[in-house]
């Protein structure tokens, strides 16, 4: 009759826990397979987008249209009462105009929209020289996975992932010490979107709802125009 020391099954939940716990490129592919797979995620070459919203404390109410174009153009128009600011990116050249008075636009900004006009960033996290890996040793609030991202530039952000769904939750820009959290995923064009995004700076809440999002249409190229001064 073999003998089995009680040590063994002591140790071996925790041994099945370091197993099965996944990496963070693994939950990052699991999100991208949730909200419709790389394949069809990399068809979509173009995003027009309607989104609404604002906040009470801030007293700001804005409607945003952005138009994207796979890979190098962005162009978000941000219209408030009095207000209407329009944010360009062209192949790594950023505009930022205010009321028809062009203006200096700062780093953070641009790379927000360089990384924007990729659509699906997360495709491209490891070709664009990310570092990945799951922060938590367990699934944050026992129910989300914790991964953090430090982009080439040495700037970090903390997601979590649902464990069950694989969508993303909750994002943490630790450089501009903001958090947005995704919810109401909707299918558009058979890819999940996240229609509502709350984002919390300081002790201020803003809320934007998503109510249009078309994929693939023709979009002029000269939307994205920046004249050379």
């Amino acid at each position: 009759m073999k003998y089995f020391s009680p040590l063994l099954f002591l140790f071996l939940p925790l041994q099945i826990l370091a197993q099965s716990e996944p990496t963070g490129e693994e939950i990052i592919n699991k999100f991208i397979e949730a909200i419709g797979g790389e394949k069809r995620l990399k068809k979509i070459k173009s995003v027009r987008m309607i989104t609404k919203g604002g906040s009470e404390s801030l007293g700001v109410n804005s409607t945003m249209y952005s138009y994207r174009k796979f890979p190098n153009y962005i162009r978000i128009e941000i219209c408030e009462e009095n207000d209407t600011t329009i944010n360009i990116c062209n192949n790594g050249i950023g505009k930022a105009i205010k009321n028809g008075e062009e203006k200096e636009m700062d780093e953070t900004t641009l790379r927000g929209l360089k990384e924007e006009t990729l659509l699906f960033p997360e495709l491209y996290f490891i070709e664009q020289g990310y570092k990945i890996h799951n922060a938590g040793e367990k699934p944050y609030k026992l129910g989300y996975y914790e991964v953090e991202l430090t982009d080439p530039h040495g700037n970090k952000r903390i997601n979590y992932y649902n464990v069950d769904s694989g969508l993303l939750y909750l994002s943490r820009d630790l450089e501009t010490r903001t958090s947005t959290y995704y919810t109401h995923y909707k299918e558009f064009n058979k890819v999940l979107i996240p229609t509502v995004a709350v984002m919390e700076v300081g002790i201020h809440q803003l809320r934007f709802v998503t109510e249009v999002y078309e994929a693939n249409m023709k979009i002029e190229e000269s939307l994205f125009r920046i004249e050379s001064k």
